[in-house]
């Protein structure tokens, strides 16, 4: 693409396809009282080259991915209140233990039934929790504030 300054900018189009669909599905979800995070990586698998590949740009996929784990995680400590963990310490660590014995015992166990040495067995059940635990983070904003969502239940007190 070539801008009036003389500049050529390859990447430009592909730019504002990756944005205009981020910001067309980010709404959809929001419509749907879904998170936008996950409209922003619905639109990112939906026209990245896994997808119908309307953007094949390695270098601008990787940057605008890496922007997008800055934003998430910049809402995360936005939405985290030390006060509220403290009241909540119990639940929140008795279900991450729960979740992490459940998650590890399961894998390793299927695996196991599979044929595979209970080491490896253990070991990859404890990369898939890892990253389930990852994966969970994406729903925090919302359960961090319950009064914001009406149409769900709000944490205990």
């Amino acid at each position: 693409m070539l801008l009036a300054a003389g500049l050529q900018l390859p990447f430009l189009g592909e730019l504002v396809t990756l944005l205009g669909a981020g910001t067309a599905i980010a709404y959809l979800c929001y419509r749907l009282r879904l998170e936008p995070v996950v409209g922003f990586l619905l639109a990112g698998v939906l026209v990245g080259p896994g997808g119908i590949g309307l953007v094949q740009n390695e270098t601008l996929i990787g940057r605008m991915a890496e922007i997008g784990v800055i934003l998430l995680l910049f809402s995360i400590g936005v939405e985290f209140s030390l006060e509220k963990l403290a009241r909540l310490s119990r639940l929140v660590l008795g279900g991450g233990l729960l979740q992490m014995g459940a998650t590890t015992a399961l894998v390793a166990l299927l695996l196991h039934l599979l044929g595979t040495t209970w080491p490896v067995a253990i070991f990859t059940g404890t990369l898939v929790h890892s990253a389930a635990r990852r994966s969970s983070w994406v729903c925090w904003p919302s359960a961090a504030k319950p009064e914001a969502r009406p149409d769900r239940p709000a944490w205990p007190s």
